[in-house]
């Protein structure tokens, strides 16, 4: 029987874990910390995780499976990810994806939250703007890039967008431009575009100069995809706002690093709650479990 290790149960579905651990050697914790994990990871045969803990790989790992019910693999060792002898099972099948609305509705939140720059319920006198009217600009029409756009129109913000596969949508108030023109003119620009190489710092420090003064950027793709420090020195300096829920690295941050970050009134950051709703939870980690016992059996 595989041995599995899943080092933060917490954010699983208790009732899709109980389904399916009569399969394996399971052993669950409550949230084990990276240093423990980096020591005893490589003896398993199979990686069940999502974004808390960051998986390296070592010299002769027994890892033969990894389960991770996320879009990205940032938390994975590229010498993982490029190994044959590793089999990933993630969720990649745009199909799937279409269902799952909890990282769209979350982007829409940090929207909100930013423009009435709320960041606790006890806040007073804190005044805030509105969306209607604002000139939205949506970097990358995927999924959740479309689901925002649809939101903010519908709420009658102008939506424009850049995206080099996609020329029009069927929203007629939805309308395609240059990433240089959404950059300069946007009062808020929403980045979700993929988590790769090629769009590594795709907002470089050239293109966040073209932010104007007082602008809001808002990241719920990858905190890779930005210049990160350059943006958030910005924020601090009261140039820009800047609400993100991914930040680099954020397996190895310290435990105050959030408490920090907020309390700087440009600055909203999360910790990568975007797809964690009971809804969407449950839906992942099936089609995850789902998808590795297929492949599995057959092989």
């Amino acid at each position: 029987m595989l041995k599995l290790i899943c080092p933060n149960i917490n954010v699983f579905d208790k009732s899709i874990i109980q389904k399916y651990k009569k399969y394996f050697r399971c052993k669950f914790y409550g949230n084990l910390s990276q240093s423990k994990f980096n020591k005893i990871s490589n003896n398993y045969d199979i990686i069940l995780l999502r974004f808390s803990h960051f998986l390296k790989l070592k010299k002769d790992s027994k890892i033969k499976y990894i389960l991770s019910p996320t879009t990205g693999l940032n938390h994975i060792d590229k010498k993982i990810i490029n190994n044959s002898k590793i089999k990933i099972f993630h969720l990649n099948k745009k199909s799937f994806l279409k269902k799952i609305k909890a990282s769209s509705e979350f982007t829409f939140y940090l929207i909100l939250a930013t423009l009435r720059k709320i960041k606790n319920i006890n806040q007073k006198n804190v005044i805030g703007t509105e969306l209607n009217g604002k000139l939205v600009g949506v970097i990358g029409l995927g999924r959740i890039g479309n689901n925002v756009a649809n939101f903010c129109s519908s709420l009658n913000a102008k939506v424009i967008f850049y995206d080099n596969f996609i020329e029009k949508i069927n929203n007629k108030k939805v309308k395609r431009t240059s990433i240089n023109f959404l950059l300069k003119n946007s009062d808020l620009i929403v980045i979700c575009i993929p988590s790769t190489d090629k769009n590594f710092k795709f907002l470089n420090k050239k293109r966040i100069d073209l932010i104007k003064k007082g602008g809001i950027l808002i990241n719920t793709s990858r905190g890779e995809i930005i210049d990160e420090e350059y943006v958030i020195n910005l924020a601090k300096k009261k140039y820009l706002f800047y609400s993100s829920d991914v930040i680099q690295n954020e397996q190895f941050i310290k435990k105050n690093y959030y408490l920090k970050m907020n309390k700087n009134s440009n600055l909203l950051i999360t910790s990568h709650l975007a797809g964690m709703t009971e809804e969407s939870i449950y839906k992942t980690d099936k089609e995850i479990f789902k998808n590795f016992l297929s492949y599995y059996e057959k092989n």
